[in-house]
């Protein structure tokens, strides 16, 4: 990714207006060393004699304005920049594999999101990289001008100076590297501090591992570490301010003997070094940024990277089918088989051939241990994963990607309610069809206490929660309905109700339901028992056989 790319395609404007910004910045900062020098040597400046003061302003005038109109430009360039990345990495996330943003983490995300916020004030950086460039130049080719000699002397030892300063800054940027990485480590540490508080409370010798091994072992190495850079930093800092003081000194008392700089000649290279200060300080001060940016690219590279992996799932492979949910008879698996890999692409563990058949209509529950294969079976019905091998047929018709998500309502283990309603269902007491769900989860005093902003809310009890969630998942109308453990966090009582009186009640409003259950009580309530172990489908039973 090469960002002056971006910038160009983002802008055909953006060359030209920095070429025309370059063109006008040299002719005035050339125009205002020879107007200083001149004044200071008490000498007409060309071509303005007797005009000296108006040509000075005029100058000051067109620079301001040329700088101003192009930063004006700048700001909206850069705010289009942040958009455009953001939005790519949002685009890159909504196409991801379910396996690759598990893989990924949700740390790494917000690490990028703040590349990409570093990276949009390249515009304005460049600006000032132009800007400070333009005035060295002028400045040098002055230098030459009044001596050569002396100038290829003074250039040179600045060029050294130069030069030590970058192999400095080589250091630098590895352990800027290794911070950010460090970064990441934390983040996911105090993810599990967060999310996990209360199993953390519940074990203190994980409490105090995590604590001490982890989040504070991290902290320490990154104070090391930012000690560390931020005295290479100073060293930088202190060799750069310094090295014009031993130019100076050089000019002053080195070269009048050496080659015979005149005290007219001495004063010029004096001023000019004092003009130059400041662009030099902008122009190295841009190192750092630079550091950060190329590493924040290389991270953007490698994050786009880890998004697309061999059971990559994206827009196109869902825009082949239908968009809305078919009608079927039975979903057919034929040799079905997935492989998990590590980082190296080593098979960990493989589940399959799996060669069933799910009939419309029919509760079928699915148990095993874990590991045995369950959720990848599941995630393979529901297209969240692809197979290596063999086929999903919808009736005798491979199952497309979209009818997969267009036919199925999840309600996963750990289900997540998000904050705003974006499936933008009719959340009022008017909706009958919501009041009819409400009422067969036993949902009623706990929704008329919510506000509709609060239906969308978390801040209820994890059974309550996948009641609401089951809600919300009816309130899809898709034929197939997959729960995975629902009835799990569910008081008895409320459990004897979902496998005895709900799910019949579901099963006669059309829906096939598919539930992974370890509430062996309740199998009986099933037309079907599929048992995983090992990655296989290691019994099928029917009703009559579950109830014999």
């Amino acid at each position: 990714m090469n960002f002056t790319t971006v910038l160009k395609s983002k802008s055909t404007l953006f060359y030209g207006s920095l070429i025309a910004l370059g063109i006008v910045n040299s002719f005035v900062y050339s125009g205002i060393l020879v107007f200083i020098n001149q004044t200071i040597a008490q000498k007409p400046v060309p071509y303005v004699d007797g005009w000296e003061g108006p040509a000075f302003a005029a100058m000051l005038l067109a620079s301001f304005f040329s700088n101003r109109l192009f930063r004006f430009f700048t700001v909206r360039l850069t705010n289009d920049i942040l958009f455009e990345y953001e939005t790519m990495i949002l685009q890159k996330i909504k196409q991801a594999s379910f396996e690759a943003f598990e893989k990924l983490g949700t740390e790494k995300v917000y690490t990028i999101i703040g590349d990409i916020r570093l990276l949009a004030r390249t515009p304005e950086l460049l600006i000032e990289a132009l800007n400070s460039a333009i005035i060295i130049v002028c400045g040098l080719g002055f230098l030459f001008v009044s001596s050569a000699a002396n100038a290829t002397v003074v250039v040179g030892v600045m060029i050294g100076l130069l030069v030590i300063y970058l192999i400095r800054n080589q250091r630098i940027e590895q352990d800027l590297f290794a911070l950010r990485g460090l970064q990441d480590n934390y983040y996911r540490y105090l993810h599990d501090l967060l999310g996990g508080f209360r199993e953390l409370k519940m074990n203190h010798q994980r409490n105090e591992n995590l604590y001490g091994q982890y989040l504070r072992a991290t902290l320490t190495d990154s104070r090391q570490l930012n000690i560390g850079t931020a005295n290479r930093y100073t060293d930088n800092e202190l060799i750069g301010t310094y090295s014009w003081y031993v130019v100076m000194g050089l000019i002053m008392f080195g070269l009048p003997y050496l080659i015979g700089l005149t005290a007219g000649q001495t004063a010029a290279f004096v001023v000019t070094i004092l003009y130059l200060m400041r662009p030099v300080a902008i122009l190295v001060g841009v190192l750092p940024f630079y550091n950060n940016a190329k590493i924040g690219i290389g991270r953007i590279q490698a994050f786009s990277a880890d998004l697309s992996q061999p059971h990559q799932i994206n827009t196109a492979e869902y825009g082949d089918g239908p968009t809305s949910a078919p009608m079927f008879d039975v979903v057919r698996f034929r040799n079905v088989d997935y492989q998990y890999t590590d980082e190296s692409s080593q098979r960990t563990f493989s589940v399959g051939p799996i060669n069933l058949s799910i009939r419309q209509g029919d509760i079928t529950f699915v148990t095993g241990g874990n590991g045995s294969g369950k959720s990848t079976f599941v995630n393979l019905l529901i297209g969240l994963i692809k197979p290596d091998h063999g086929v999903i047929l919808l009736d005798n018709d491979p199952l497309h990607l979209a009818a997969a998500a267009n036919m199925v309502s999840v309600v996963f283990t750990n289900p997540y309610l998000f904050s705003e309603n974006y499936d933008g269902f009719s959340l009022s007491p008017d909706n009958e069809r919501l009041q009819t769900y409400i009422r067969w989860l036993h949902m009623e005093d706990v929704v008329s206490m919510l506000t509709t902003k609060e239906l969308m809310s978390n801040k209820l009890s994890k059974g309550q929660q996948k009641r609401l969630a089951l809600i919300y998942a009816l309130m899809e109308e898709r034929p197939i309905l997959v729960l995975d453990e629902w009835a799990a966090e569910q008081d008895p009582e409320f459990r004897a109700y979902f496998y005895q009186e709900l799910l019949p009640i579901l099963k006669q409003a059309g829906k096939t339901i598919i539930a992974i259950s370890h509430d062996d009580a309740y199998f009986h309530c099933a037309d079907r028992l599929l048992k995983f172990d090992f990655g296989r489908v290691v019994a099928d039973h029917s009703l009559e056989l579950i109830t014999a």
